[in-house]
């Protein structure tokens, strides 16, 4: 990935660019989402469902966070 990132910093057509840009928007607001949905959760209810479903939820926030942060910092490289 950072091999095709570092290709892309010259002559980059303008669609690229604000796809780059709202990929890296979708994925690191959902990912907030998700992280801020798991820790309202936590504690909503003292079954082991509830908790499982949020931690399920901050498991797979956090990658997708981090992914939407490599996404973002690809689309300010090549902006």
């Amino acid at each position: 990935m950072l091999a095709l990132a570092a290709q892309t910093t010259r002559n980059t057509p303008t669609w690229f660019v604000v796809f780059m840009w709202t990929l890296a928007l979708v994925m690191t607001l959902g990912a907030l989402w998700a992280l801020a949905a798991a820790w309202n959760r936590r504690g909503d209810a003292p079954t082991e469902g509830r908790r499982a479903q949020a931690s399920c939820l901050a498991v797979f926030a956090v990658p997708t966070l981090l992914l939407g942060l490599f996404f973002l910092s690809w689309a300010v490289g090549i902006s």
